[in-house]
């Protein structure tokens, strides 16, 4: 009986002998392998478990983005800056009752005072034959009164334009590729010219005569609020024309306070200023 004993036992410590011998020569196998996403797995002993999570799945490293852009019917010539059209704290004080603005639009309120709208950002790059390809979804920020707009997302290291959109400007893209990396802080400015739009789609609305003190400041034209093929508020299709007009006239009448499309001075209110920014 103990003969038989030891017998199994020598045969037990054999079988786990092989199955942790097994184990090891897979991790070598895995350590051998070739660079991963961003993540070469080079010694799998030293890789912690998200390291190899991220391997497996094929992750880029996040990048980040800083774009300079002015919304024409936000800008405030006097302040040189746009006014704050999302937050109570600050356009709509002393001017409106806040708590009924908060209470029929809420997604207009945010905690930062000096925000002013959401506006979204997506890449694209020019592929093997030659032809723009969007590389993913389209990435949203929210706009300070500054101008600026920090965006962190995934990405694969390459050249993009940017093509940005907000709810009532017309859509404007970046007239060249800028690089887009892993370790770099990647920036775009739309202000300080317009040839930095595609077709310097853009108007100034800083200085008319500029100068070191007083420069011109470039900004994406107001207007697009609806599509003329649907004739559908929220819809844009590119373009100012007779649609945006016409329906800017029916919400000046009706003069809605809220978050709304037509509002386009970014004030919290649907009047007489915003159908005069796009006449």
């Amino acid at each position: 009986m103990k003969k038989n004993y030891q017998m199994a036992l020598l045969n037990f410590r054999s079988l786990v002998a092989a199955v942790v011998f097994g184990f090891m020569i897979f991790l070598t196998s895995c350590a051998k392998e070739d660079s991963v996403g961003t993540l070469s797995v080079n010694n799998v002993n030293k890789s912690s478990n998200s390291q190899l999570l991220r391997a497996a799945l094929n992750e880029t490293g996040r990048k980040n983005l800083k774009v300079k852009l002015v919304l024409e019917g936000y800008y405030n010539k006097d302040l040189k800056e746009m006014r704050k059209g999302v937050n109570g704290e600050g356009a709509f004080v002393g001017l409106l009752n806040t708590a009924i603005i908060k209470d029929k639009s809420p997604e207009m309120f945010s905690d930062n005072p000096e925000d002013v709208d959401y506006v979204s950002v997506t890449l694209f790059k020019v592929n093997s034959s030659l032809k723009l390809e969007q590389e993913g979804a389209a990435h949203v920020g929210m706009l300070s009164t500054k101008g600026f707009l920090n965006l962190s997302f995934d990405a694969p290291d390459d050249e993009y334009f940017l093509k940005v959109n907000h709810r009532n400007t017309i859509e404007t893209w970046s007239s060249v590729r800028i690089a887009i990396r892993d370790g770099i802080d990647a920036e775009y400015d739309f202000t300080n010219s317009n040839e930095s739009a595609y077709g310097k789609n853009m108007v100034n609305v800083g200085a008319e005569i500029p100068s070191d003190d007083d420069p011109a400041v470039w900004a994406f034209f107001c207007g697009d609020i609806s599509d003329a093929a649907t004739a559908e508020v929220g819809i844009q299709d590119g373009i100012v024309e007779s649609q945006d007009y016409s329906d800017m006239e029916n919400a000046v009448i009706i003069t809605p306070v809220g978050y709304f499309t037509e509002d386009i001075s970014g004030d919290g209110v649907v009047e007489s200023e915003d159908f005069s920014l796009i006449e």
